[in-house]
């Protein structure tokens, strides 16, 4: 029985210490091979914010995404410019910073989104705290 017991803490510890290793050498881990996705929209705190890589509010934030709309445009009025097709996104968010190697993806102060692997945001994203970066108005 003592041995029974023995060999399976071995066993299970040395498949625990082999699995991280083996993840790495097979690319499971590579940043790369994500292909566009960001586990930063599965974190909790870029939950907490409803944060939507497609920039599309959900229903519990409609009211939040409109209020943006509208200091969007009011913000292109007192600039005198034409808004023409802009929204609300992290491209013109003042918490956004674009990656230079990664297109079309970069980090946020405030949903945690820091360009470690796998943490970015997607530049036509959105979320509640989204804030309209005045050097952005085109």
């Amino acid at each position: 029985m003592e041995s029974n017991r023995r060999n399976f803490l071995k066993s299970t510890l040395l498949t625990l210490g082999v699995a991280p290793l083996v993840g790495k050498v097979l690319g499971l881990n590579n940043e790369a091979l994500a292909s566009g996705t960001s586990k930063a929209e599965h974190d909790s705190m870029v939950k907490l914010q409803g944060y939507s890589k497609s920039g599309k509010p959900d229903k519990k934030s409609q009211k939040k995404y409109d209020d943006h709309v509208k200091k969007l445009k009011e913000a292109y009025e007192k600039e005198k410019k034409d808004m023409g097709s802009a929204v609300p996104q992290c491209l013109n968010c003042k918490h956004y910073k674009p990656q230079k190697d990664k297109e079309g993806w970069g980090k946020c102060s405030m949903v945690g989104a820091t360009g470690k692997p796998g943490k970015y945001v997607r530049d036509a994203g959105w979320c509640k705290v989204w804030a309209v970066n005045k050097k952005k108005l085109s």
